[in-house]
């Protein structure tokens, strides 16, 4: 009978519709890309993060090779939502690594990385470096 192809049809395309749903209560992110230069020179393997000023959101990236990054926001989907934001730059996992290169036996605390951005930039609190993310395509370039 018709019913019988009608019915299971009308199940699938209703539960094809729930699956595509799914982040439809998540705000919308917007691309946001650029290069972080210290006094011109691309700064490579350094995370990136926009800390929202108004406590929604927020976002991160790596830097590469050439200084370029792409923001991803905390639920993992590419670029930022609206808003402002304060710009966090802290040094990646190499600087890390070799930073505890230099754990001594028995110390207390892990060594700080060695560091080419000014310690301001390492909490929202002190960042001096504040960017709005628009409705649109954003190229936001970072230079200190």
């Amino acid at each position: 009978m018709l019913t019988d192809r009608v019915v299971p049809a009308a199940i699938a395309i209703f539960c094809l519709a729930l699956i595509g749903c799914g982040d439809s209560d998540l705000p919308p992110a917007y691309s946001v890309k650029g290069k972080v230069t210290v006094q011109g020179t691309p700064l490579s393997g350094y995370l990136v993060s926009f800390v929202p000023t108004d406590g929604n959101g927020g976002a991160s990236a790596k830097t590469g090779s050439d200084g370029g990054y792409s923001l991803e926001t905390l639920d993992g989907r590419p670029g930022c939502q609206l808003g402002k934001y304060k710009v966090v730059i802290r040094p990646g996992i190499d600087a890390i690594q070799e930073a505890m290169k230099n754990l001594k036996p028995g110390a207390k605390s892990m060594p700080k990385p060695e560091s080419k951005v000014p310690d301001t930039y390492s909490a929202a609190g002190t960042s001096p470096k504040e960017v709005e993310v628009k409705a649109e395509k954003n190229v936001i370039d970072i230079a200190i």
